[in-house]
C-alpha cells in the first residue's frame, strides 16, 4: 500500500477524480515494486511432463525388436528387452508398466496421486535383488495376428565367445512368455537367444544392454 494519497494526473485527489485514479492504479500494478504473481498450476505442470515424458518415450525409447516367421505363416516377436543394473521390482520389468510414469508418480505429492491415479501395472510379475535381463517375446497367429500362449521350449543363450547356457523354460503371463537372465554376462556385445515354439527352432539375437568395455 502506498503511505500518500495519490494525487491525479489533473491535480486532484485521487479519490476525487475516478479516471486518474483508474490509470493510477493500473500503472501501479504494472510498474509496482510487488508485483501478483499467480501461483502455479501443479496438476497441469505435471501433466505436461508427464506428456513430454512420454513423447520422449515414444520418439527414443522405442528399437527395432527381432521378428522371425514361422512355418506356418505365423511369427515370433519380441515385445521388449529391459535391463536393471541393481535390484528390481516386476514394474521394472513388466509388459505396459511405463518407467517413467512410474518414476514421475512416486515424486508426485499424495493429494496429486489421487488425482492423477496410479499408471499401469502391466503383465508379469518377476523381481529380483540383483542385475537382471528381461526379454519377453509371444507367437502371434498367422490368422488373428494376435499374441497366442502356445507350446514353448527351454531357452538357450549365447554370447560372443561361443559359451552357451540353458536359461530354462520361459515363463508365460497372458499371452505371452518373459526370458529372465539373472547376472547376465557383461563380457558380450550380443546375445544369441535359442528355443522351439511347437518344434520349430527360433533364433534371434539382441544388443547386450549389460555389456560393459
Amino acid at each position: 500500500m502506498l503511505s500518500q494519497p495519490l494525487i491525479s494526473i489533473c491535480g486532484e485527489r485521487a479519490h476525487r477524480c475516478r479516471e486518474c485514479t483508474r490509470v493510477l492504479v493500473l500503472g501501479a500494478r504494472r510498474f509496482g515494486p510487488y508485483p501478483v504473481r499467480r501461483k502455479p498450476n501443479i496438476a497441469v505442470i505435471t501433466s505436461g511432463a508427464l506428456l513430454v515424458g512420454a513423447l520422449i518415450l515414444v520418439r527414443f525409447g522405442t528399437r527395432d525388436l527381432p521378428r522371425i516367421p514361422l512355418r506356418d505363416g505365423g511369427e515370433v516377436r519380441v515385445i521388449q528387452v529391459r535391463y536393471t543394473p541393481g535390484p528390481s521390482d516386476s514394474i521394472d520389468h513388466n509388459i505396459d508398466a511405463p518407467k517413467f510414469r512410474w518414476w514421475m508418480y512416486r515424486l508426485l505429492p499424495s493429494s496429486i496421486r489421487q488425482r492423477v491415479g496410479e499408471p499401469t501395472l502391466g503383465i508379469g510379475n518377476q523381481a529380483s535383488d540383483r542385475p537382471v535381463l528381461s526379454v519377453w517375446w509371444a507367437h502371434f497367429d498367422s490368422t488373428t495376428h494376435k499374441p497366442m500362449l502356445g507350446e514353448a521350449g527351454d531357452v538357450l543363450m549365447t554370447t560372443d565367445s561361443g559359451e552357451q547356457t540353458n536359461l530354462g523354460w520361459p515363463d508365460p503371463a497372458e499371452d505371452y512368455r518373459q526370458i529372465f537372465v539373472t547376472d547376465p554376462p557383461t563380457n558380450s556385445k550380443r546375445l544369441i537367444f535359442e528355443f522351439p515354439v511347437w518344434g520349430e527352432p527360433v533364433r534371434f539375437s539382441i544388443s547386450n544392454p549389460a555389456y560393459r568395455r
